[in-house]
């Protein structure tokens, strides 16, 4: 045999050998190096997690190790997230008050008669339960929030402004003070009786009242045209409903 065929020989026989150490047949096309990229392609598999929330809340939870979050503030808000299969998913409501729950199976969460021929239950029910699901492929949960209810204030603000030229001082309840010349502003609990008084005060011109409230009034009178308001020297008096400015003044002594 010529040196050029014991070569050529010596080369396949390496080729063949390389191929056999990799798993694959010489007579295959490797196929071993195939099903190894098969098994890597399988296994970067993954699915969609949708989760759609509407209302005022966040859905809390976890797919495996991975957190999950999603918050809606005034409208329905959809957030998405790679799992893997097989990954255990459960998502929570927490404790808010204003949950009304997952969107489910109308029969998952309540008794359904299948036996009666005149049973049709709806397709959907709302569950506040804890949703609890395995992987298995792409899925989007709906769970919605209702507004929460509105919070009464536990309390307001009372501003008084006292004008001069003069000087004087007003004062009320809860160390309510405000001395002539001055705009001050005070917290006072919602529902509290105030009082406000100048202490008799000989140069009180009055607080600044609609003039209605202290001067007859004669609406039967198409032509009657009282001013808004007028000055009255008595003690001003009402309940903290609402954040309330008063105006009061001293003239000279």
């Amino acid at each position: 045999m010529s040196t050029l065929g014991r070569s050529v020989k010596w080369s396949v026989a390496f080729v063949a050998l390389a191929l056999l150490a990799c798993g694959g047949d010489p007579g295959q096309g490797n196929p071993g190096a195939g099903a190894n990229a098969s098994q890597n392609s399988a296994a970067l598999v993954s699915y969609r997690l949708g989760v759609d929330v509407s209302g005022l809340g966040t859905i809390t939870g976890h797919a495996g190790s991975q957190t999950i979050g999603c918050t809606a503030v005034s409208m329905s808000t959809i957030c998405t997230f790679n799992v893997m299969p097989g990954d255990a998913v459960v998502l929570s409501g927490g404790s808010a008050s204003n949950f009304v729950g997952f969107k489910v199976p109308y029969c998952q969460v309540n008794p359904c008669n299948w036996d009666d021929p005149d049973f049709a239950p709806p397709a959907y029910a709302w569950s506040k339960a804890d949703y609890s699901f395995t992987v298995t492929g792409s899925i989007t949960v709906s769970a919605a929030f209702s507004a929460p209810a509105t919070v009464a204030p536990t309390t307001y603000k009372l501003g008084l402004v006292v004008s001069g030229p003069g000087s004087g001082t007003i004062t009320g309840p809860s160390g309510v003070t405000c001395a002539a010349g001055s705009t001050c502003v005070f917290d006072i609990t919602a529902g509290t009786p105030v009082t406000l008084s100048a202490g008799g005060a000989s140069n009180f011109v009055g607080f600044q009242v609609p003039y209605c409230q202290v001067n007859p009034c004669d609406w039967s009178n198409p032509d009657f045209a009282p001013p808004a308001y007028a000055w009255s020297t008595a003690d001003d008096a009402f309940t903290m409903t609402g954040p309330i400015t008063v105006s009061a003044k001293f003239a000279s002594p």
